[in-house]
């Protein structure tokens, strides 16, 4: 369920970033309710809500038929009450070192191929354990960047203050990583001479 880590990351970064609570929102009778809540509840989630579309008679995919999916929900929920105590308002031991871009600027001249490979990247550190912060081109100029030792970079456009904030980076010690052709253009679409 590496999309839910991921979503659930964004979560716990920004949770830190604004000092506030995040809740997951899972709909039980698409699969693995418990491996999904505890993906919330391992980046700092405090509130569930099970969930599904519409009245049963009208979308015909809420779980609340399956005593299947029913008994998996309960089964999360008492987990989840069961370590409440040392989870709720807990930090991670060590803070990410590593963190994912995914470069909103791209977007606008293309139709979100480049962040596929974002998405395969996040899932390979995740089965390597590794933790990562997600973070926008917004966090890479505003955020103190020194704790991390590697940055992902999906995307062959971003901001000219933003290839700056990496050339700096990179400088004092930071591994960039991109693909072919990522951060080679700017926001007007033109290249960035300080990444060349």
């Amino acid at each position: 369920w590496q999309w839910d880590s991921y979503l659930c990351d964004v979560g716990r970064v920004l949770t830190e970033r604004y000092n506030t609570h995040f809740a997951v929102c899972i709909k039980p009778h698409r699969g693995a309710p418990i491996q999904r809540a505890l993906t919330g509840v391992a980046r700092n989630a405090t509130a569930f809500y099970w969930y599904t579309f519409g009245p049963n008679w009208a979308k015909g995919d809420s779980f609340g038929g399956s005593l299947s999916a029913l008994k998996q929900t309960a089964l999360a929920a008492r987990i989840i009450a069961a370590a409440e105590e040392v989870t709720y308002g807990s930090k991670w031991a060590l803070p990410a070192e590593v963190a994912l871009v995914k470069m909103r600027t791209s977007e606008s001249f293309e139709n979100g191929t480049s962040w596929e490979n974002g998405k395969w990247i996040y899932t390979a550190l995740m089965n390597a354990h590794i933790p990562v912060d997600p973070l926008s081109e917004t966090m890479l100029v505003e955020e103190d960047l020194s704790r991390y030792k590697v940055i992902y970079a999906c995307g062959p456009n971003l901001r000219k203050d933003v290839a700056a904030r990496l050339v700096k980076w990179v400088e004092n010690g930071g591994v960039l990583f991109t693909s072919g052709g990522g951060l080679a253009k700017s926001e007007y679409n033109e290249p960035v001479p300080d990444l060349q």
